[in-house]
């Protein structure tokens, strides 16, 4: 079993209704060059119906102005205990 953090793995404790914004702030807070830029690309991973990994694109959240993406809840986009958020800082 895997028991080490990834390098850069961030563990976050949430609700279904917190926004991606929300999340987005949460890993600047935690996260040194994602305050640094931007925008912030947001994923979903979950294991498909057939036991294999499938990532679907959540949002972008530009920190400096509002996007029709950063008010997308977890629980809208289908978010379940398990599933995990990939977060890609853009530059």
């Amino acid at each position: 079993m895997h028991t080490k953090s990834l390098t850069n793995e961030l563990h976050v404790y949430t609700w279904p209704d917190a926004t991606l914004r929300e999340i987005a702030e949460l890993v600047q807070d935690a996260n040194d060059d994602a305050r640094k830029h931007n925008r912030l690309a947001i994923s979903l991973v979950y294991v498909d119906g057939r036991g294999k990994f499938a990532v679907k694109k959540a949002g972008v959240v530009n920190t400096s102005r509002k996007t029709p993406d950063e008010d997308k809840t977890l629980a809208g986009l289908g978010f379940q205990n398990g599933d995990y958020l990939d977060v890609a800082i853009l530059t």
